[in-house]
């Protein structure tokens, strides 16, 4: 599930990211066991740190990798 952040258009406006503060939200990701929640959720933890996600998925085994990615 490695995906660079220049793959994703929302991440690559440096003036987007300066106007957005992640760092000190929120964020609940739904299907983050597998796919793009897996990848949002690797993105989100590494790029924001020390940024709050809340995951959710039905494989909770699966989920559990991501989370202790």
């Amino acid at each position: 599930y490695r995906v660079a952040l220049s793959d994703c258009p929302i991440f690559c406006s440096s003036s987007l990211l300066k106007m957005l503060s992640l760092s000190e939200q929120v964020v609940l990701i739904t299907g983050a066991s597998t796919g793009i929640g897996a990848a949002l959720a690797k993105i989100l933890a590494e790029r924001f740190h020390p940024i709050r996600l809340v995951l959710a998925a039905r494989n909770a085994d699966k989920l559990e990798k991501v989370a202790n990615y």
